[in-house]
């Protein structure tokens, strides 16, 4: 950021939101892991954090944080740009 326009608290303020997500996530993910039965299969159980850190992590950050549309517009524009380069 040194000798940009882009200052420290703008990097901090677009990597708020994702970091509070993921935490979140985490925080979620430690209070449940200890539920899951522990004769599961390691890879079962692998699979159960999994799903969950990544429903409250997309959860927090698109609904709770707001950030869906944001989302929407980006893959949408991602999308288009792939089929434009495509041809």
């Amino acid at each position: 950021v040194h000798g940009t326009v882009v200052r420290l608290r703008d990097v901090l303020l677009v990597c708020s939101r994702p970091l509070l997500a993921a935490a979140t996530a985490a925080f979620v993910t430690a209070i449940v892991a200890p539920m899951i039965p522990e004769h599961s299969s390691r890879l079962l159980q692998l699979s159960i954090e999994f799903s969950i850190v990544l429903f409250v992590y997309l959860f927090v950050l698109l609904y709770v944080l707001g950030q869906k549309v944001f989302f929407l517009v980006f893959i949408s524009s991602v999308i288009r740009f792939k089929s434009r380069t495509a041809l």
